[in-house]
């Protein structure tokens, strides 16, 4: 993410959220964020095989 600002700002958003709502309960703290991370994860493969063909 250090290429994306953006992104990196919305997951610390969302993990900062998270921490709040789950204090205690790290398995609903990790199930929260796993959509964000599979996003991310299918977003910046999309983009190195973009950068791969230039």
């Amino acid at each position: 993410m250090r290429c994306h600002v953006e992104a990196a700002q919305i997951y610390s958003e969302l993990k900062q959220k998270l921490a709040q709502q789950y204090p205690i309960d790290i398995e609903n703290y990790m199930d929260g964020k796993a959509e964000f991370i599979k996003e991310t994860d299918k977003k910046a493969a999309e983009w190195r095989r973009a950068r791969s063909l230039r």
